[in-house]
This record gives structure tokens, C-alpha cells and sequence, in this order.
């Protein structure tokens, strides 16, 4: 989780929040390769274009899947 979560700072640092955040979706499906019943999950991410909201969503699934930090 930690990983995806600043992949995700960096790239929006790097790339802007446009960008930064289109450029993520495709990455999603490795960080979190395994997790049961995920794909609700990655509808959400990978439809999300504001980047407070991605990262609410990513402490979402940290906490249902208790992810450890």
C-alpha cells in the first residue's frame, strides 16, 4: 500500500494531477494483485479523476483489507 501510495504522490508531482492520475489507473491491478472481490475497488480508481478522492480510496481498501502500513 505504501508503495501504490507514492507511486501515486510522485506521479502526480512529476506529471501534474491530470496526468499523474491517468497514469496510475494502469498500475493498480500489480499493487494489488491477489485481493478477493478487488475489481469494485479498481472500478472506482481507475474512474476517479480528483486526486483527494483517489487517495481516500486507497485508505479505503487499506483499512477492508487491512493492509498494513
Amino acid at each position: 500500500m505504501d508503495a501504490a501510495r507514492e507511486h501515486f504522490e510522485r506521479s502526480l508531482s512529476w506529471k501534474g494531477e491530470h496526468e499523474g492520475v491517468v497514469e496510475m489507473r494502469r498500475h493498480y491491478t500489480n499493487y494489488f494483485k491477489g485481493l478477493p472481490n478487488f475489481k469494485e475497488h479498481r472500478m472506482k480508481l481507475v474512474t476517479q479523476n480528483d486526486p483527494r478522492i483517489v487517495l481516500e480510496l486507497l485508505e479505503m481498501v487499506r483499512a477492508q483489507f487491512a493492509i498494513a502500513a
